[in-house]
């Protein structure tokens, strides 16, 4: 095989020409469970900051990366429902204490 940039000789096997150091073809993204769990954690409790991630995994060639990627995705959005869910909860409790003590006070005319 000839790398495509400097047309030198490289062995099929290799991810980067040793002559010119371009990159031929990409690195097989990791699926340890350590990558695993590191993803899916991530993806649980910082999920609008690791979407990149999960996207070059979702476009992987390696079926076991992509069911990866897909899982994270599904996480991620199961995360974003849950923060804004409890957000909304949160912020409607706020206000209703915030009336209701208005009304104390309007009650004395204030």
């Amino acid at each position: 095989m000839n790398c495509p940039f400097c047309q030198n000789k490289i062995p099929p096997d290799v991810f980067f020409c040793p002559v010119c150091g371009k990159k031929i073809k990409e690195t097989p993204l990791s699926t340890t469970v350590g990558a695993q769990i590191l993803l899916y954690a991530l993806s649980l409790f910082l999920p609008p900051f690791n979407i990149g991630m999960t996207i070059k995994y979702l476009k992987s060639a390696d079926p076991k990366a992509k069911t990866i990627g897909w899982v994270s995705l599904i996480m991620m959005i199961v995360a974003l429902i849950v923060v804004g869910v409890s957000t909304y909860n949160f912020s409607k409790r706020i206000s209703d204490q915030v009336n209701q003590e208005l009304k104390i006070y309007q009650q004395y005319g204030f």
